[in-house]
Parts: C-alpha cells; structure tokens; sequence
C-alpha cells in the first residue's frame, strides 16, 4: 500500500496519519533507525524515551548527540516536545478520546486510560506546586 494513498478509512492516507502520533527515542536512537525516523516522525512529535532499563538514557542521550541533532531540536525532543503536551493532556475529554479510536477501544479500556491522565496530571501538578517547574519538567 503507497503511504499516501487514501481509503475511507483513511482519507488523507497512512503517512498523514503517521505523522500525527508521537513517538519515543526508546528504540530509535542509533545510526541504523534514526534516518527513517526522522525523515517520517515531524521532530515536534519525538519525545525521549528510555525503555529502562533495557536501554539506558545515557545510551539513548548519546545515540542522540551523535546523530547530529542541534541543540535546539534535542532540547526539543528531550523537553519542550512533551511540555508542550501537558495542557493537551489536562484538558483530554472521554468524548474526544471515543470519537478518535472509533471502535478500538472499548468504553471500559477508554475510562482506564482517563484514570491513569488524571493520576498523572496529580501527580506532575503536585509536584510542581511543591518543587517548582524548572525541577519537574527539566
């Protein structure tokens, strides 16, 4: 199937929606993975990602440098990427999350993962107030 082609499923083709996820760096960080990856994921959309520990950050921050990135985009995939999906976060509704997987999650899996944001907006929000933004989300 062309990446770009369209069905009705998906008519803006598979690339389109491809491009739309968010990735991890977890096991795209080396010289093998990273040329495809970046030339198919917008850098907007990777974030760091370990897998710990079945690879280490600093195997993962160091397969990063190497690659070439500037400083500005690791930064950006190491911090501000997923900073700036935060406020996203918060305010992710159960009408939304329904309508957008259709028919692959049920209702009791989507009131699951609702569970799980609420706990982790807490948490970060809590950490936060008492530690102050530049220790959290360093």
């Amino acid at each position: 199937m062309n990446a770009n082609a369209k069905t009705p499923e998906l008519p803006n083709g598979v690339l389109y929606e491809i491009q739309k996820m968010y990735y991890d760096t977890a096991q795209a960080y080396n010289q093998y993975t990273l040329p495809t990856f970046t030339k198919v994921v917008p850098l907007s959309h990777i974030l760091y990602g370990t897998d710990y520990p079945f690879a280490q950050p600093g195997t993962v921050t160091k397969g990063l440098t190497e690659f070439g990135f500037s400083a500005a985009d690791l930064r950006a995939i190491e911090r501000d990427n997923a900073l700036a999906l935060f406020p996203r976060l918060k305010t992710l509704m159960k009408d939304s999350v329904k309508k957008a997987v259709r028919d692959w999650l049920t209702d009791s899996e989507i009131e699951a993962m609702m569970l799980r944001r609420d706990l982790l907006v807490a948490h970060f929000t809590r950490l936060i107030a008492e530690l102050g933004e530049e220790k959290v989300l360093y």
